[in-house]
């Protein structure tokens, strides 16, 4: 398994690494903060409004882990998690998967980038499975 400079697992991780970095990227002219090769955490561009007390309301970013084209584990700030993967079953994508969704969430693989068999990830809340993606299934799921 890779090492990475950053650890993000959940909507707050992702936020205080985005933080750090948002003025530099600004200033370069870079729209993501790079966790490791084509891997790069961005702002979705989407927004949600938070309540913090009764008498604050703020406007939130939604963050994603971005592989390649496709924003393959997308935090939102009330915690929510979407997975994705566009269809790509590939060890990366495997890693991926297993280095940025929150500890108690466990992504494995079978057949993953098999000419023979179709591949699978199989995604399990501590023992509850709650989804299996395969190369069909391009719009992924949520946690």
């Amino acid at each position: 398994m890779a090492h990475y400079r950053h650890t993000i697992k959940s909507w707050s991780d992702a936020k205080r690494v985005w933080t750090e970095h948002e003025q530099y990227l600004a200033s370069i002219g870079r729209h993501g903060v790079r966790l490791g090769y084509v891997t790069y955490l961005v702002d979705t561009g989407d927004r949600v409004m938070m309540r913090p007390s009764m008498d604050v309301q703020v406007e939130e970013p939604v963050l994603a882990v971005r592989h390649h084209a496709t924003d393959i584990v997308v935090f939102w700030p009330h915690g929510r998690i979407k997975i994705e993967t566009d269809g790509w079953i590939t060890v990366t994508t495997l890693e991926r998967l297993q280095e940025f969704t929150p500890a108690n969430i466990h992504v494995y693989g079978e057949h993953v980038q098999s000419k023979r068999k179709p591949g699978y990830f199989h995604i399990e809340e501590g023992e509850t499975p709650i989804m299996t993606l395969d190369e069909k299934d391009i719009t992924g799921g949520w946690l």
